[in-house]
């Protein structure tokens, strides 16, 4: 007989091997031996012998046999159609199914159990097909699994069978009921339950569970820990064995675990190996049943050649649910370092973005070499749990880049565990199988078909490649130099995250130095600590986010000059955004003025006069760089003292580039559109009242440093008296004033020359200049500055006691008067100085250290003197720039407005600028409006409802209200979303429809934009407080519906749409208001905003204009669109809402200007906004219009001088009314208006002596008459006055 040896040494190896592993871990570990092991056979009777030797139970006829929930189902045993491909078939040969509910109940001693659930996916015998079965299963109090199937789950992990595990508590007395129930109303109605094996196996107290005495888990992102206490089932979603094979369950500790191998999960493996070791690991921090030997005996290598990337780590994606929390715990074990080189096993953990630990030392955890320890941590992953698979992502960062040798991990294991939601759930969804998306129900041959399409796709690729080339060529060649999403290559250094938490150990708060709109700012070592850099940290929570970030970064890649601060390098990397800068010793230079910076050594910092004067300089100096270093310039859009930073040679350096914009080179705009953004008490109010983004923007902002360091105080100083809280407008009283003196810094008496004084003020006064055109330039603040920073030094040099210098506001020249008699005596271009007898070149160069364009700077001032002449002559272009409500509309359609007419056309309404009429555009008409009897109501007639009357409405509801919201039901289109008319209650059969007509505003809550609040607060301000409000001038809410993500407010229908439509229209198709309604309209109005205030915790719009104002049939106004702001002082008009400093929200022409200095509002706010509106309906004009002429811009400017005395008056009324006005009501109506438009809150009325003004002028005008027309020499003086022919009306 042949003998083969391969058949007898085979076996005697794998024994040999088995005693030598019991041997390993008996000597090493205890096994541990648990309380309760029951494993259940499913639907089979008998005991049979797994594999790996292991003991299984059939449930048929003994103790573990599961109860039916109802006699009228069937428990079924059965088998499966198709054996297992497992190569242990034990426990799935057989399983239990029902298609009606079924419990197992095992009675066991109280305290933590594994349960495990052995699921075989197939069709069994009976009739049971494989993709019927969807079931729940509920063990105790927790839903361990919902509606689930375990066909799906398997075909999606591409496994024959299933087993989930999950940890419970059992109390005392009580059984351990596993109840699976099939799911009703799932994929069909022969839905069915099934289960081939159970398991229920005793674990350690506190093997996962937090023990007592233990704070529990550390939770990343957040500064607390979580302990998992008995009440939290888990559930068991990946247990790996990094850089091993598989462990089965019968290698475990004794608890029946099975660790999966991670090579599935790694990420970029081609670079990484495994590594083994037989070392016998020590159990010295941990109980040995923790985890096996094994374990701990492999790990994962980085190759020697993928080292030279800086950036390299390990990385594991593990798919996990949404909506939950997880538990993670590491298991780290070093044997191969001695202890001495302990810098070798420092790394940094990751999960997501979010830093787990920063400079872990494995030998100061575990104490030694082969002691194994764990680490638990908990993230939270947001969103709704029906969203299926979110990619965790665990990344481990070693720090020994300079080691040459290959880079072993000393994470051994992963372990990750869901946890339980309040509502005891741990369900997720089923997966997508793979082949959903590509089903088709056509099963014919596609042959024929198939080759066209490939014709037909190849023709579409070609075409949308043809069209992409075209659209990146006009980007490039067109387009706005958008921010790139990469800095040059190789132009600044990319640190990365790991080095940045390694230099600021995890961003600790020992190494914080200061914060600011951009976030927290960090002092840091690098190279070694040789050079200390400032690190400036994204916060996610902050306004600015990923454009700032990359703007100033490519701003200062093109910049390079002295007094700009240099960046150093970037971190770009899992979601955070760090720009690392030199650092700046002495820091800012609102530290040194207001904010008692003080020395190491605790003393004070003072500057003086000389110091400051040179940081005015070179910060000056910086910022003309800026506007004058490019052929557009750049615009810093945000200069103030914080982004002045101070280095250790006290060199002033301009900082925070997040906002700039670059100029434009277009002759015939100067400007920038942008949306509103800077601080508070710097921002031009030019520039917030129009949008308009200039470089004299800046030069206000400088303007109010330049007060900052005379005055020693900030901007915004709220403990002051009022007068004196906004730094610009009291500064500005005490110059005009001539009141010098009381504006220096006590810290600087005796040091400033009167005259210097003088000049530093008017300086500073110019830079205020209300008309940007009337602000010198950042190169003729810089030559006056070292002008008179050498008369402070010399006195006898360039400016002293008998010449002064004037900035005049012409940005082209400076214009050098001698003190005495005022005469003009020299004219210089920018940049040059003069003494008391020849100009004097002060800087050959306008930006020392600094680099420029090639071409010399004197052609550069000449090419800017053209353009900016250019620009002059072509400064009227049409911009219409009007402020809309919090969530205004910009057109709202107006229906059937009640004019009658003696001949019909066929001419359409326009949407937009125009209110449409009846049909007729060119006869006359009459308007048709209420008796006055509702004027005389009283205005508080309103009342707060003690509940919301509100109606929840359903989409289909709103959708059948607006025929899907057609586009012919569109009224208009807002900030935040559109708005359309439709009917309630009835369907709509014709254009008019039927039933209740409302209009529904349709919101996108997600809107980022810039904003004082977001949207859902603007939400919970309409539907949680103005759902009480009732008053007869306010626009009632009728309900909502909120169905995520779409959400709907809906309003009573104004028939006639906004007032801005009706006063501002222009030609046959919208008739002029008549002068009664305009009074009813402002009445109405003013009562609604008098009931507003009147509230205990006024209420204020703070956006009120006319496009706030709602006219419904009869033109009784009614105030909508408002902001909610409950205010602290109901009675005072002292401000009270604060506003944060970093302004991201509203801006227009109908917002009072000390709202802009100070970031405050009041009530008195809305009353200056009302005086507006009181001025649009006199003269018929927008509050800001860039079509008139450019000292007309600004209606209030332009109007107010008119409004003391009826000649002048009736030149500025409204034409189209042709005199049939009172003038004594139209002059008591001008005259409140310059109440209401006093520059100090406290000189205006109330709103309650508002309406009693108006309501008086209503009761005394009496009958309406008709006034002749205007007086030909009036209307003559009207047309020159328009067309701003200025040397005409000095004639006159």
């Amino acid at each position: 007989m042949h003998f083969n040896v391969l058949s007898i040494t085979i076996p005697l190896c794998l024994l040999l091997n088995q005693i030598l592993f019991s041997v390993a871990t008996t000597k090493s570990s205890v096994l541990y031996h648990p309380i309760d092991n029951i494993a259940i056979n499913c639907g089979s009777s008998g005991n049979s012998t797994a594999v790996d030797g292991r003991q299984w139970t059939g449930d048929i006829g003994s103790r573990y046999a599961p109860l039916l929930h109802s006699n009228k189902g069937k428990l079924i045993s059965s088998k499966a159609t198709s054996p297992p491909l497992s190569p242990d078939p034990v426990p799935y040969m057989s399983a239990r199914l029902s298609c009606w509910p079924f419990t197992y109940a095992f009675r066991v001693s109280p305290g933590q159990k594994f349960i495990r659930l052995h699921f075989y996916p197939a069709t069994y015998r009976g009739g049971f097909k494989r993709s019927k079965a969807f079931f729940t299963v509920k063990a105790g109090p927790y839903t361990l699994l919902s509606n689930f199937s375990a066909s799906l789950t398997a075909d999606a992990s591409g496994l024959d069978s299933l087993v989930k595990e999950y940890c419970v508590n059992v109390e005392e007395n009580q059984p351990l009921i596993t109840t699976f129930s099939p799911s009703l109303g799932g994929s069909s109605d022969e839905a069915y339950a099934f289960v081939n094996g159970i398991e229920i196996v005793s674990m350690p107290a506190g093997l996962y569970h937090t023990q007592e005495g233990d704070a529990g888990a550390h939770v990343v992102g957040q500064n607390f820990r979580l302990p998992i206490d008995k009440s939290i089932a888990l559930e068991m979603v990946h247990r790996l064995n990094v850089g091993g094979t598989a462990i089965s369950s019968i290698e475990d500790t004794g608890l029946f675990r099975d660790w999966s191998q991670d090579s599935n999960f790694l990420m970029e493996t081609s670079y990484v190996q495994p590594v083994t070791t037989t070392l016998h690991i020590k159990y010295t921090s941990i109980p040995s049943y923790t985890a096996p030997q094994k374990v701990y005996q492999t790990s994962r290598s980085m190759a020697t050649d993928r080292q030279g990337n800086s950036i390299f780590n390990f990385t594991w994606k593990l798919p996990i649910d949404f909506g939950f929390r997880y538990l993670l715990r590491l298991h780290f074990c070093d044997f191969e370092y001695e202890i001495e080189e302990r810098d070798r096993t420092k790394f940094s953990v990751f999960f997501d973005e979010h830093v787990a630990e920063a400079k872990a030392d494995i030998i100061k955890w575990s104490g030694g070499n082969r002691v194994a320890v764990y680490r638990d941590y908990v993230v939270r992953i947001e969103g709704d749990r029906m969203e299926g698979k979110h990619d965790l992502l665990i990344a481990y960062f070693p720090h020994n880049h300079e080691w040459i040798e290959d880079i072993d991990t000393v994470l051994k294991g992963l372990e990750v565990f869901k946890l339980s939601n309040p509502d005891k759930n741990l369900a997720g969804v089923n997966p997508v199988p793979l082949s959903f998306a590509s089903t088709s129900s056509n099963t014919k041959p596609q042959k024929f078909v198939y080759a066209s399409g490939g014709n037909a796709l190849a023709t579409v690729l070609v075409i949308l490649l043809t069209f992409t080339n075209i659209i990146v060529y006009w980007v490039e060649k067109f387009g706005e130099k958008n921010i790139s999403p990469l800095p040059p290559e190789g132009l600044w250094r990319r640190f990365s995250l790991a080095e940045v938490l390694l230099v600021t150990n995890n961003f600790s708060h020992e190494f914080f130095i200061g914060s600011g709109g951009f976030g927290n700012v960090y002092k840091a070592h690098i190279d070694d600590g040789t050079t200390t850099v400032a690190m400036k940290r994204l916060n996610s929570k902050s306004k600015q986010g990923a454009y700032e970030f990359w703007t100033e970064i490519e701003m200062l890649s093109n910049l390079r000059h002295m007094h700009l601060v240099s960046l150093i390098g970037y971190c770009d990397e899992r979601q955070e955004m760090i720009l690392v800068y030199e650092y700046m010793e002495h820091g800012s230079l609102a530290d040194h003025l207001y904010k008692h910076y003080t020395f190491g050594n605790g003393t004070i910092c003072h500057l003086s006069w000389d110091q400051r004067m040179k940081i005015c300089i070179g910060a000056a100096r910086g910022l003309d760089y800026l506007h004058t270093s490019t052929q557009c310039g750049i615009i810093h859009h945000d200069i103030k003292t914080t982004n002045i930073l101070l280095d250790k040679d006290w060199v002033a350096k301009i900082s925070d580039f997040g906002l700039c914009k670059e100029g434009t080179t277009s002759h015939s705009h100067t400007h920038v559109s942008t949306d509103v953004k800077g601080t508070f008490g710097y921002l031009d109010p030019e520039y917030f009242l129009t949008r308009r983004l200039t470089k004299k923007s800046d030069v206000y902002a400088f303007g109010i440093v330049l007060l900052e360091v005379l005055c020693g105080r900030p901007t915004l100083d709220l403990s002051l008296e009022e007068e004196q809280r906004s730094l610009a407008s009291w500064a500005q009283q005490c110059i005009e004033e001539e009141k010098y003196d009381q504006l220096i810094d006590p810290k600087l008496r005796d040091q400033i020359s009167p005259q210097c004084l003088k000049v530093f003020t008017e300086l500073a006064n110019k830079c205020l200049h209300k008309h940007p055109s009337g602000r010198p330039t950042m190169t003729d603040v810089v030559a006056s500055l070292e002008c008179m920073l050498a008369s402070q030094e010399q006195p006898r040099n360039a400016c002293t006691d008998e010449e002064d210098v004037n900035v005049h506001g012409d940005p082209n020249q400076l214009i050098y008067y001698n003190d005495m008699n005022k005469q003009q005596i020299e004219i210089f271009p920018q940049g040059i100085a003069a003494s008391s007898s020849t100009p004097v070149q002060l800087n050959g160069n306008t930006h020392p250290h600094g680099i420029v364009a090639s071409s010399s700077t004197s052609e550069q001032l000449n090419d800017d003197t053209q353009r900016q002449k250019r620009s002059r002559k072509n400064s009227f272009q049409r911009v219409c720039v009007f402020l809309a409500g919090v969530m205004g509309i910009r057109s709202m359609g107006i229906d059937d407005v009640e004019i009658q007419t003696t001949a019909t056309n066929d001419s359409t309404s326009q949407a937009t600028n125009t209110a449409p009429s009846s049909d007729e555009s060119n006869s006359t008409s009459t308007w048709q409006i209420s008796s006055g009897s509702d004027i005389d109501m009283p205005y508080l007639d309103g009342q707060i409802l003690p509940t919301r009357n509100l109606r929840i409405f359903s989409f289909s509801e709103l959708r059948n209200a607006t025929k899907n919201f057609r586009i012919d039901n569109l009224l208009g289109e807002g900030r935040f979303g559109t708005v359309h008319k439709g009917w309630l209650d009835a369907k709509v059969t014709s254009k008019n429809g039927s039933g209740i007509v409302v209009a529904i505003k349709r919101v996108d809550y997600r809107y980022e934009g810039p904003l004082l609040g977001g949207v859902l607060e603007i939400l919970l301000s309409d539907v949680s407080f103005l759902g009480r409000l009732s008053h007869s001038n306010l626009v009632k809410i009728l309900g909502y519906c909120w169905e995520d993500p779409k959400l709907f407010l809906v309003y009573e229908f104004m028939q006639k749409g906004s007032l801005d439509q009706l006063l501002f229209g222009r030609g046959s198709a919208v008739q002029p208001l008549p002068w009664d309604i305009r009074l009813k309209i402002l009445i109405g109005a003013a009562r609604g905003l008098a009931f507003l205030h009147s509230l205990d915790g006024p209420v204020i719009c703070r956006e009120f204009s006319a496009s706030n104002i709602f006219l419904d049939g009869s033109f009784n106004s009614k105030i909508s669109d408002f902001s909610y702001l409950e205010l602290d002082s109901p009675k005072s008009w002292r401000p009270c809402g604060y506003v944060p400093p970093r302004l991201t929200g509203f801006y227009g022409p109908c917002i009072a200007l000390e709202y802009v200095a100070t970031g405050h509002v009041h009530v008195k706010d809305d009353v200056y906004s009302f005086g507006v509106v009181l001025l649009e309906m006199l003269t018929g004009l927008r509050a800001y219009d860039t079509n008139r002429p450019l000292l007309q811009h600004n209606l209030v400017d332009w109007v107010k001088p008119y409004l003391d005395n009826g000649r002048t008056l009736a030149t500025v009324i409204d034409t189209r009314l042709k005199g049939r006005y009172p003038m004594k009501a139209a002059l008591r109506i001008a005259h409140l208006a310059l109440n209401c438009l006093e520059d100090k809150p406290q000189t205006r009325p109330s709103m309650e002596q508002v309406v009693e003004t108006l309501e008086s002028i209503s009761a005394s005008q009496g009958k309406r008459f008709d006034r002749p027309p205007p007086r030909r020499d009036l209307e003559v003086f009207r047309y020159f006055l328009m067309s701003n022919s200025l040397p005409f009306l000095y004639a006159l």
